[in-house]
């Protein structure tokens, strides 16, 4: 499936990847639909169940020493 306006990290050997599962029609301002998670030791993606219809925030992700952060501006 694609996703627009992705954002991703990678931490203990896992992808998180971030965004919008329909193209946007306007400022990177909007829904994030698609919170992912990739498991390398297993081949697999997995929806990130908690994060699922978030509000409308700008969101980073990053990686840093061995921690995932998620920071949203609203």
């Amino acid at each position: 499936m694609a996703i627009w306006w992705a954002r991703g990290a990678a931490v203990n050997e896992k992808i998180y990847i971030v965004g919008v599962t329909s193209p946007p029609s306007g400022p990177p301002n909007y829904p994030l639909e698609a919170w992912e998670v990739y498991h390398e030791t297993t081949n697999e993606w997995q929806v990130i169940a908690g994060f699922r219809n978030a509000p409308k925030y700008n969101v980073h992700i990053l990686a840093f020493d061995g921690e995932l952060y998620v920071q949203g501006i609203k």
